[in-house]
Protein backbone atom coordinates (compact mmCIF):
# COMPACT_ATOMS: atom_id res chain seq x y z
CA UNK A 1 0.00 0.00 0.00
CA UNK A 2 1.18 3.51 -0.75
CA UNK A 3 1.02 6.54 1.47
CA UNK A 4 -1.61 8.04 -0.77
CA UNK A 5 -4.06 5.42 0.45
CA UNK A 6 -3.80 6.83 3.96
CA UNK A 7 -4.37 10.47 3.08
CA UNK A 8 -7.82 11.63 4.13
CA UNK A 9 -9.90 11.20 0.93
CA UNK A 10 -13.40 12.50 0.44
CA UNK A 11 -14.84 9.27 1.83
CA UNK A 12 -13.00 9.71 5.12
CA UNK A 13 -14.25 13.28 5.38
CA UNK A 14 -17.78 12.10 4.63
CA UNK A 15 -17.62 9.39 7.30
CA UNK A 16 -16.04 11.74 9.82
CA UNK A 17 -18.73 14.34 9.13
CA UNK A 18 -21.51 11.87 9.89
CA UNK A 19 -19.80 10.66 13.05
CA UNK A 20 -18.91 14.14 14.30
CA UNK A 21 -22.44 15.40 13.63
CA UNK A 22 -23.90 12.42 15.46
CA UNK A 23 -21.56 12.83 18.44
CA UNK A 24 -22.26 16.55 18.52
CA UNK A 25 -26.02 15.99 18.45
CA UNK A 26 -25.76 13.40 21.23
CA UNK A 27 -23.62 15.67 23.38
CA UNK A 28 -25.95 18.60 22.71
CA UNK A 29 -29.00 16.56 23.72
CA UNK A 30 -27.37 15.49 26.98
CA UNK A 31 -26.36 19.07 27.66
CA UNK A 32 -29.96 20.13 26.99
CA UNK A 33 -31.13 17.57 29.56
CA UNK A 34 -28.78 19.09 32.13
CA UNK A 35 -30.06 22.56 31.28
CA UNK A 36 -33.67 21.44 31.67
CA UNK A 37 -32.79 19.83 34.97
CA UNK A 38 -31.06 22.99 36.18
CA UNK A 39 -34.07 25.14 35.25
CA UNK A 40 -36.62 22.73 36.72
CA UNK A 41 -34.79 21.52 39.83
CA UNK A 42 -32.35 23.03 42.27
CA UNK A 43 -28.59 22.39 42.23
CA UNK A 44 -28.97 19.81 45.03
CA UNK A 45 -31.04 17.48 42.84
CA UNK A 46 -28.66 18.06 39.95
CA UNK A 47 -25.83 17.12 42.30
CA UNK A 48 -27.53 13.82 43.15
CA UNK A 49 -27.81 13.05 39.44
CA UNK A 50 -24.15 13.96 38.95
CA UNK A 51 -23.10 11.73 41.86
CA UNK A 52 -25.04 8.76 40.44
CA UNK A 53 -23.43 9.25 37.03
CA UNK A 54 -19.97 9.60 38.58
CA UNK A 55 -20.39 6.22 40.30
CA UNK A 56 -21.90 4.21 37.43
CA UNK A 57 -19.84 5.61 34.54
CA UNK A 58 -16.40 4.29 35.62
CA UNK A 59 -17.91 0.87 36.41
CA UNK A 60 -19.64 0.74 33.02
CA UNK A 61 -16.46 1.76 31.22
CA UNK A 62 -14.49 -0.98 32.95
CA UNK A 63 -17.22 -3.49 32.14
CA UNK A 64 -17.09 -2.53 28.48
CA UNK A 65 -13.55 -4.05 28.33
CA UNK A 66 -12.85 -1.53 25.54
CA UNK A 67 -14.21 -4.14 23.14
CA UNK A 68 -15.43 -1.57 20.63
CA UNK A 69 -11.91 -0.27 20.06
CA UNK A 70 -10.45 -3.77 19.91
CA UNK A 71 -13.10 -4.90 17.44
CA UNK A 72 -12.70 -1.81 15.24
CA UNK A 73 -8.92 -2.24 14.99
CA UNK A 74 -8.92 -6.04 14.57
CA UNK A 75 -8.33 -5.58 10.86
CA UNK A 76 -6.97 -9.13 10.42
CA UNK A 77 -10.03 -10.71 12.10
CA UNK A 78 -8.08 -12.62 14.74
CA UNK A 79 -11.29 -13.09 16.75
CA UNK A 80 -14.85 -13.67 15.61
CA UNK A 81 -17.78 -11.35 16.21
CA UNK A 82 -19.27 -13.93 18.55
CA UNK A 83 -16.16 -13.78 20.77
CA UNK A 84 -16.47 -10.02 21.13
CA UNK A 85 -20.22 -10.05 21.74
CA UNK A 86 -20.02 -12.83 24.34
CA UNK A 87 -17.35 -10.94 26.26
CA UNK A 88 -19.54 -7.85 26.18
CA UNK A 89 -22.36 -9.78 27.83
CA UNK A 90 -19.97 -10.83 30.60
CA UNK A 91 -18.94 -7.20 31.00
CA UNK A 92 -22.56 -6.07 31.37
CA UNK A 93 -23.19 -8.64 34.11
CA UNK A 94 -20.01 -7.55 35.90
CA UNK A 95 -21.10 -3.91 35.69
CA UNK A 96 -24.46 -4.66 37.29
CA UNK A 97 -22.88 -6.65 40.15
CA UNK A 98 -20.29 -3.98 40.95
CA UNK A 99 -22.92 -1.24 40.90
CA UNK A 100 -25.11 -3.15 43.37
CA UNK A 101 -22.12 -3.60 45.69
CA UNK A 102 -20.79 -0.02 45.51
CA UNK A 103 -24.08 1.92 45.57
CA UNK A 104 -24.78 1.50 49.34
CA UNK A 105 -21.20 2.50 50.13
CA UNK A 106 -21.45 5.81 48.28
CA UNK A 107 -24.82 7.13 49.41
CA UNK A 108 -27.82 6.22 51.54
CA UNK A 109 -30.13 8.49 49.56
CA UNK A 110 -32.91 6.51 47.80
CA UNK A 111 -33.02 9.10 45.02
CA UNK A 112 -29.34 8.55 44.28
CA UNK A 113 -29.92 4.78 44.25
CA UNK A 114 -32.81 5.15 41.81
CA UNK A 115 -30.70 7.37 39.56
CA UNK A 116 -27.88 4.83 39.65
CA UNK A 117 -30.22 2.01 38.63
CA UNK A 118 -31.63 3.99 35.71
CA UNK A 119 -28.20 5.14 34.53
CA UNK A 120 -27.10 1.49 34.72
CA UNK A 121 -29.97 0.37 32.46
CA UNK A 122 -29.16 3.12 30.00
CA UNK A 123 -25.44 2.26 29.94
CA UNK A 124 -26.19 -1.45 29.48
CA UNK A 125 -28.06 -0.91 26.23
CA UNK A 126 -25.57 1.72 25.13
CA UNK A 127 -22.92 -0.96 25.61
CA UNK A 128 -24.85 -3.31 23.33
CA UNK A 129 -25.00 -0.56 20.73
CA UNK A 130 -21.27 0.09 21.18
CA UNK A 131 -20.53 -3.43 19.98
CA UNK A 132 -22.58 -2.84 16.86
CA UNK A 133 -20.67 0.42 16.37
CA UNK A 134 -17.31 -1.34 16.62
CA UNK A 135 -18.25 -3.83 13.90
CA UNK A 136 -19.70 -1.06 11.72
CA UNK A 137 -16.60 1.07 12.29
CA UNK A 138 -14.29 -1.72 11.14
CA UNK A 139 -16.41 -2.15 8.02
CA UNK A 140 -16.27 1.66 7.45
CA UNK A 141 -20.02 2.17 7.94
CA UNK A 142 -19.59 5.28 10.09
CA UNK A 143 -22.60 6.86 8.42
CA UNK A 144 -24.85 4.32 10.17
CA UNK A 145 -23.20 5.12 13.52
CA UNK A 146 -23.78 8.84 12.99
CA UNK A 147 -27.42 8.22 12.13
CA UNK A 148 -27.79 6.14 15.30
CA UNK A 149 -26.36 8.96 17.38
CA UNK A 150 -28.71 11.46 15.77
CA UNK A 151 -31.76 9.27 16.35
CA UNK A 152 -30.75 8.49 19.93
CA UNK A 153 -30.25 12.15 20.74
CA UNK A 154 -33.67 13.19 19.40
CA UNK A 155 -35.61 10.35 21.04
CA UNK A 156 -33.85 10.57 24.42
CA UNK A 157 -34.16 14.35 24.67
CA UNK A 158 -37.82 14.32 23.65
CA UNK A 159 -38.72 11.64 26.19
CA UNK A 160 -36.71 13.26 28.99
CA UNK A 161 -38.10 16.75 28.37
CA UNK A 162 -41.72 15.62 28.07
CA UNK A 163 -41.70 13.58 31.27
CA UNK A 164 -39.71 16.14 33.25
CA UNK A 165 -42.08 18.93 32.20
CA UNK A 166 -45.12 16.79 33.07
CA UNK A 167 -44.04 15.22 36.36
CA UNK A 168 -41.25 17.54 37.60
CA UNK A 169 -39.48 14.35 38.70
CA UNK A 170 -35.90 13.51 37.80
CA UNK A 171 -36.43 9.80 38.43
CA UNK A 172 -39.34 9.54 35.99
CA UNK A 173 -37.46 11.61 33.40
CA UNK A 174 -34.46 9.27 33.62
CA UNK A 175 -36.83 6.32 33.30
CA UNK A 176 -38.19 7.75 30.05
CA UNK A 177 -34.66 8.33 28.79
CA UNK A 178 -33.68 4.73 29.54
CA UNK A 179 -36.76 3.38 27.73
CA UNK A 180 -35.94 5.57 24.72
CA UNK A 181 -32.45 4.05 24.61
CA UNK A 182 -33.87 0.53 24.64
CA UNK A 183 -36.24 1.40 21.79
CA UNK A 184 -33.42 2.89 19.74
CA UNK A 185 -31.27 -0.21 20.18
CA UNK A 186 -33.95 -2.70 19.14
CA UNK A 187 -35.46 -0.64 16.34
CA UNK A 188 -32.32 0.71 14.64
CA UNK A 189 -28.90 -0.44 15.90
CA UNK A 190 -29.72 -4.12 16.00
CA UNK A 191 -31.64 -4.07 12.71
CA UNK A 192 -28.91 -2.20 10.80
CA UNK A 193 -26.16 -4.48 12.13
CA UNK A 194 -28.03 -7.59 11.02
CA UNK A 195 -28.78 -6.06 7.63
CA UNK A 196 -25.12 -5.26 7.01
CA UNK A 197 -23.92 -8.61 8.33
CA UNK A 198 -21.77 -7.25 11.16
CA UNK A 199 -23.57 -8.96 14.03
CA UNK A 200 -23.66 -12.63 15.04
CA UNK A 201 -26.99 -14.16 14.09
CA UNK A 202 -27.28 -16.25 17.25
CA UNK A 203 -25.28 -15.96 20.46
CA UNK A 204 -27.29 -18.42 22.52
CA UNK A 205 -26.40 -21.47 20.44
CA UNK A 206 -22.63 -21.06 20.93
CA UNK A 207 -22.32 -20.83 24.72
CA UNK A 208 -20.42 -23.60 26.54
CA UNK A 209 -22.67 -26.07 28.36
CA UNK A 210 -20.30 -27.93 30.69
CA UNK A 211 -17.36 -27.14 32.94
CA UNK A 212 -14.90 -28.64 30.50
CA UNK A 213 -16.38 -26.63 27.65
CA UNK A 214 -16.04 -23.45 29.73
CA UNK A 215 -12.38 -24.22 30.40
CA UNK A 216 -11.77 -24.83 26.71
CA UNK A 217 -13.67 -21.67 25.81
CA UNK A 218 -11.55 -19.58 28.18
CA UNK A 219 -8.28 -21.21 27.09
CA UNK A 220 -8.92 -20.27 23.47
CA UNK A 221 -9.93 -16.69 24.27
CA UNK A 222 -7.43 -16.04 27.05
CA UNK A 223 -5.12 -13.96 24.82
CA UNK A 224 -8.05 -11.68 23.98
CA UNK A 225 -9.31 -11.43 27.57
CA UNK A 226 -6.06 -11.20 29.53
CA UNK A 227 -3.75 -9.86 26.86
CA UNK A 228 -5.97 -7.14 25.38
CA UNK A 229 -9.46 -6.64 26.88
CA UNK A 230 -8.55 -6.29 30.55
CA UNK A 231 -5.43 -4.10 30.02
CA UNK A 232 -7.33 -1.79 27.67
CA UNK A 233 -10.33 -1.67 30.00
CA UNK A 234 -8.05 -0.53 32.82
CA UNK A 235 -6.62 2.01 30.42
CA UNK A 236 -10.10 3.29 29.48
CA UNK A 237 -11.06 3.33 33.16
CA UNK A 238 -8.35 5.84 34.04
CA UNK A 239 -9.94 8.89 32.33
CA UNK A 240 -13.29 7.94 33.84
CA UNK A 241 -11.78 7.80 37.32
CA UNK A 242 -10.03 11.11 36.71
CA UNK A 243 -13.39 12.64 35.78
CA UNK A 244 -15.20 11.02 38.71
CA UNK A 245 -12.69 11.74 41.51
CA UNK A 246 -13.39 15.50 41.69
CA UNK A 247 -17.13 14.76 41.69
CA UNK A 248 -16.78 12.29 44.54
CA UNK A 249 -14.79 14.75 46.64
CA UNK A 250 -17.06 17.66 45.79
CA UNK A 251 -20.16 15.59 46.57
CA UNK A 252 -18.80 14.90 50.05
CA UNK A 253 -17.99 18.57 50.58
CA UNK A 254 -21.07 20.28 49.08
CA UNK A 255 -23.86 18.64 47.06
CA UNK A 256 -25.09 21.99 45.73
CA UNK A 257 -21.58 22.84 44.49
CA UNK A 258 -21.55 19.46 42.76
CA UNK A 259 -24.78 20.45 41.00
CA UNK A 260 -23.17 23.63 39.65
CA UNK A 261 -20.03 21.71 38.69
CA UNK A 262 -22.03 19.01 36.89
CA UNK A 263 -23.92 21.56 34.82
CA UNK A 264 -20.88 23.61 33.83
CA UNK A 265 -18.34 20.83 33.25
CA UNK A 266 -20.44 18.94 30.74
CA UNK A 267 -19.87 21.36 27.87
CA UNK A 268 -16.06 21.32 28.08
CA UNK A 269 -16.08 17.55 28.66
CA UNK A 270 -18.36 16.97 25.66
CA UNK A 271 -15.72 18.62 23.48
CA UNK A 272 -13.70 15.41 23.75
CA UNK A 273 -16.59 13.55 22.09
CA UNK A 274 -15.84 15.41 18.87
CA UNK A 275 -12.19 14.38 19.09
CA UNK A 276 -13.36 10.86 19.91
CA UNK A 277 -15.55 10.73 16.81
CA UNK A 278 -12.64 11.84 14.65
CA UNK A 279 -10.30 9.39 16.38
CA UNK A 280 -12.73 6.50 15.84
CA UNK A 281 -12.96 7.41 12.16
CA UNK A 282 -9.22 7.35 11.51
CA UNK A 283 -8.39 4.56 13.99
CA UNK A 284 -8.72 1.61 11.56
CA UNK A 285 -6.60 3.47 9.01
CA UNK A 286 -3.97 4.28 11.62
CA UNK A 287 -3.87 0.59 12.56
CA UNK A 288 -3.44 -0.40 8.91
CA UNK A 289 -0.72 2.22 8.40
CA UNK A 290 1.10 0.95 11.48
CA UNK A 291 1.08 -2.64 10.20
CA UNK A 292 2.36 -1.40 6.81
CA UNK A 293 5.06 0.78 8.48
CA UNK A 294 3.57 3.72 6.59
CA UNK A 295 5.04 6.62 8.56
CA UNK A 296 3.97 9.19 5.95
CA UNK A 297 0.36 8.06 6.16
CA UNK A 298 0.36 8.20 9.97
CA UNK A 299 1.84 11.69 10.10
CA UNK A 300 -0.54 12.99 7.43
CA UNK A 301 -3.64 11.73 9.21
CA UNK A 302 -2.53 12.93 12.63
CA UNK A 303 -1.40 16.35 11.46
CA UNK A 304 -4.71 17.16 9.81
CA UNK A 305 -6.72 15.73 12.69
CA UNK A 306 -4.77 17.69 15.31
CA UNK A 307 -5.19 20.92 13.38
CA UNK A 308 -8.94 20.34 13.23
CA UNK A 309 -9.42 19.65 16.95
CA UNK A 310 -7.07 22.51 17.90
CA UNK A 311 -9.15 24.88 15.79
CA UNK A 312 -12.39 23.68 17.37
CA UNK A 313 -10.92 24.01 20.87
CA UNK A 314 -9.72 27.56 20.19
CA UNK A 315 -13.13 28.57 18.88
CA UNK A 316 -14.77 27.15 22.01
CA UNK A 317 -12.46 29.09 24.36
CA UNK A 318 -13.00 32.37 22.49
CA UNK A 319 -16.76 31.84 22.47
CA UNK A 320 -16.89 31.33 26.24
CA UNK A 321 -14.75 34.42 26.80
CA UNK A 322 -17.12 36.55 24.74
CA UNK A 323 -20.59 35.30 25.66
CA UNK A 324 -20.07 32.81 28.49
CA UNK A 325 -22.10 34.70 31.10
CA UNK A 326 -24.99 35.22 28.70
CA UNK A 327 -25.03 31.54 27.76
CA UNK A 328 -25.04 30.44 31.40
CA UNK A 329 -27.89 32.80 32.25
CA UNK A 330 -29.98 31.66 29.30
CA UNK A 331 -29.27 27.91 29.53
CA UNK A 332 -29.43 27.52 33.30
CA UNK A 333 -30.25 30.30 35.78
CA UNK A 334 -28.81 33.76 36.53
CA UNK A 335 -26.91 32.41 39.57
CA UNK A 336 -24.84 30.17 37.25
CA UNK A 337 -23.36 33.24 35.50
CA UNK A 338 -21.29 33.94 38.60
CA UNK A 339 -19.03 31.04 37.58
CA UNK A 340 -18.14 32.32 34.08
CA UNK A 341 -14.43 32.63 34.89
CA UNK A 342 -14.32 29.04 36.06
CA UNK A 343 -16.12 27.99 32.88
CA UNK A 344 -13.37 29.62 30.81
CA UNK A 345 -10.75 27.52 32.61
CA UNK A 346 -12.91 24.43 32.19
CA UNK A 347 -13.03 25.09 28.44
CA UNK A 348 -9.24 25.41 28.30
CA UNK A 349 -9.04 22.03 30.01
CA UNK A 350 -11.60 20.64 27.56
CA UNK A 351 -9.56 21.84 24.59
CA UNK A 352 -6.48 20.12 26.02
CA UNK A 353 -8.51 16.98 26.55
CA UNK A 354 -9.57 17.00 22.89
CA UNK A 355 -5.98 16.85 21.71
CA UNK A 356 -5.09 14.20 24.28
CA UNK A 357 -8.11 12.09 23.33
CA UNK A 358 -7.06 12.03 19.70
CA UNK A 359 -3.58 10.89 20.69
CA UNK A 360 -5.05 8.18 22.91
CA UNK A 361 -7.03 6.71 20.02
CA UNK A 362 -3.82 6.63 17.97
CA UNK A 363 -1.93 4.69 20.63
CA UNK A 364 -4.82 2.25 21.01
CA UNK A 365 -4.82 1.63 17.27
CA UNK A 366 -1.13 0.73 17.52
CA UNK A 367 -1.61 -1.47 20.62
CA UNK A 368 0.83 0.65 22.67
CA UNK A 369 -0.95 -0.37 25.86
CA UNK A 370 2.12 -0.65 28.12
CA UNK A 371 3.17 2.95 27.54
CA UNK A 372 -0.40 4.14 28.03
CA UNK A 373 -0.82 2.24 31.29
CA UNK A 374 2.35 3.71 32.76
CA UNK A 375 1.32 7.25 31.85
CA UNK A 376 -2.25 6.67 33.04
CA UNK A 377 -1.11 5.56 36.50
CA UNK A 378 0.87 8.75 37.01
CA UNK A 379 -1.98 10.92 35.77
CA UNK A 380 -4.53 9.18 37.98
CA UNK A 381 -2.30 9.64 41.01
CA UNK A 382 -1.85 13.34 40.16
CA UNK A 383 -5.62 13.76 39.79
CA UNK A 384 -6.40 12.15 43.15
CA UNK A 385 -3.74 14.18 44.92
CA UNK A 386 -5.04 17.43 43.46
CA UNK A 387 -8.65 16.52 44.32
CA UNK A 388 -7.80 15.66 47.92
CA UNK A 389 -5.61 18.72 48.38
CA UNK A 390 -7.71 21.39 46.65
CA UNK A 391 -11.42 20.50 46.82
CA UNK A 392 -11.95 20.43 50.63
CA UNK A 393 -10.65 24.01 50.90
CA UNK A 394 -11.70 25.65 47.62
CA UNK A 395 -14.60 23.34 46.65
CA UNK A 396 -15.83 24.35 43.16
CA UNK A 397 -12.65 26.26 42.24
CA UNK A 398 -10.50 23.44 43.57
CA UNK A 399 -12.35 20.89 41.44
CA UNK A 400 -11.83 23.05 38.34
CA UNK A 401 -8.11 23.44 39.07
CA UNK A 402 -7.72 19.65 39.51
CA UNK A 403 -9.46 18.97 36.19
CA UNK A 404 -7.54 21.56 34.16
CA UNK A 405 -4.09 20.62 35.47
CA UNK A 406 -4.76 16.92 34.89
CA UNK A 407 -6.03 17.48 31.33
CA UNK A 408 -2.99 19.53 30.34
CA UNK A 409 -0.62 16.96 31.85
CA UNK A 410 -2.46 14.18 30.01
CA UNK A 411 -2.20 15.98 26.68
CA UNK A 412 1.55 16.48 27.03
CA UNK A 413 2.31 12.94 28.21
CA UNK A 414 0.17 11.17 25.59
CA UNK A 415 1.58 13.14 22.68
CA UNK A 416 5.09 12.40 23.91
CA UNK A 417 4.18 8.71 23.61
CA UNK A 418 2.78 9.27 20.12
CA UNK A 419 6.01 10.89 18.95
CA UNK A 420 8.02 8.03 20.37
CA UNK A 421 5.76 5.45 18.72
CA UNK A 422 6.13 7.17 15.36
CA UNK A 423 9.90 7.04 15.82
CA UNK A 424 9.68 3.29 16.43
CA UNK A 425 7.58 2.83 13.30
CA UNK A 426 10.04 4.91 11.29
CA UNK A 427 13.03 2.87 12.49
CA UNK A 428 11.20 -0.35 11.67
CA UNK A 429 10.36 0.96 8.19
CA UNK A 430 13.99 1.92 7.54
CA UNK A 431 15.17 -1.51 8.66
CA UNK A 432 12.76 -3.28 6.32
CA UNK A 433 13.77 -0.97 3.48
CA UNK A 434 17.44 -1.80 4.05
CA UNK A 435 16.66 -5.50 3.99
CA UNK A 436 14.74 -5.14 0.74
CA UNK A 437 17.55 -3.16 -0.91
CA UNK A 438 20.14 -5.68 0.23
CA UNK A 439 18.09 -8.53 -1.20
CA UNK A 440 17.98 -6.80 -4.58
CA UNK A 441 21.76 -6.12 -4.76
CA UNK A 442 23.76 -9.27 -5.67
CA UNK A 443 27.05 -7.61 -4.83
CA UNK A 444 25.84 -6.76 -1.36
CA UNK A 445 24.61 -10.30 -0.83
CA UNK A 446 27.92 -11.82 -1.96
CA UNK A 447 29.86 -9.42 0.22
CA UNK A 448 27.83 -10.36 3.25
CA UNK A 449 28.05 -14.07 2.47
CA UNK A 450 31.85 -14.01 2.43
CA UNK A 451 31.98 -12.30 5.79
CA UNK A 452 29.38 -14.44 7.48
CA UNK A 453 29.57 -18.06 8.47
CA UNK A 454 25.89 -18.60 7.88
CA UNK A 455 24.18 -20.07 4.82
CA UNK A 456 24.22 -18.22 1.47
CA UNK A 457 21.93 -15.20 1.07
CA UNK A 458 21.50 -14.84 4.85
CA UNK A 459 21.36 -11.30 6.14
CA UNK A 460 23.60 -11.92 9.09
CA UNK A 461 24.45 -8.32 9.77
CA UNK A 462 20.81 -7.47 10.37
Amino acid sequence: MTSAQFRPPSRIRHEALWLVCGQFALALSQWAMLALGAKTMGPEMLGRWGLATAVVSPIAIFGSLNLRGLLATDIKHHWSLTDYFQLRIFGSVLTAILTLVIAPLVSQDPVVWACMALVLVQRTFEGASEMQYGALQRAHHNRIIGQSFLGRSVISLSAFAAILYTTRSLVWALTAQAIAGVIMYWSFDRVQSIRLGVRPQSLGMEWPRSRQEWKAWYAVRRPLIVGQAIPYSWLALTPALMAAAPRWMLGRADVAALGYFTALIYGPTAMSLVAGALGQTIQPRLAAAWHENNVTGIITLLRRSVLLVALLGSVAVITVLLIGDTVLTYLYRPDYAAYTTLLVWMTVGGASQMVGTLAGYSLSAWRRVTDQQRSARYLLGLNFLLSVALIPHWKFAGAVAAVVITNVAQMLSVWFLVRRSIGICKARSEQFTSLALAAEDPRDIGHDTEKSSGPPNSFHRY
